[in-house]
């Protein structure tokens, strides 16, 4: 139990740190090239730069919270899965389903009120819609690389090859 309590914990902070801080990178990347494209004078700049960087500390704090069902999904279906007698080389596929599902569902919800909030703006609701489909990819990659990343070691029956109970 400790030991999937502390895999589903590390999957989690993973996720919703590195997630965020790279999207921060493509996001100062594309707003840096638009700015030099524009031409604008420094002082604009550096406001574009401080407002994006306030807002990424910002959507830090919250994946904080909107990824709190990740850590909990992770924990359960290992519980889960040690209460079926999975064998160990399936944990880590069934554990990427339920990453994706994880952490898409946070995005979903949050296009889904987008295309209600801005109903009459076509364009917006496309530009959007596009800027989270990034966002859901790179969160999904995140996750898989946090499951496939750190190391989860149940104690597994020589035998059989199938994990003991968790």
């Amino acid at each position: 139990m400790k030991q999937a309590f502390i895999y589903s914990l590390k999957v989690w902070l993973t996720t919703s740190i590195i997630a965020p801080v790279l999207i921060m990178l493509l996001r100062f990347v594309w707003l840096r090239n638009y700015l030099l494209s524009v031409h604008t004078d420094r002082f604009e700049t550096y406001r574009q730069f401080h407002r994006l960087l306030l807002k990424s500390l910002g959507m830090v704090v919250a994946d904080l919270i909107l990824l709190i069902p990740l850590a909990v999904g992770f924990y359960y279906t290992i519980v889960f899965l040690g209460k079926r007698r999975v064998p160990f080389y399936r944990y880590k596929r069934y554990l990427s389903i339920v990453g994706v599902i994880f952490a898409l569902l946070p995005n979903a919800l949050l296009s889904v009120y987008i295309m209600v909030l801005n109903v009459g703006d076509a364009d917006l609701q496309r530009l959007e819609i596009r800027a989270l489909c990034v966002n859901s990819s790179l969160y999904v990659f995140v996750a898989i690389a946090g499951i496939w990343f750190h190391r989860f070691k149940p104690a597994i029956n020589e035998a059989t090859g199938v994990v003991n109970k968790v």
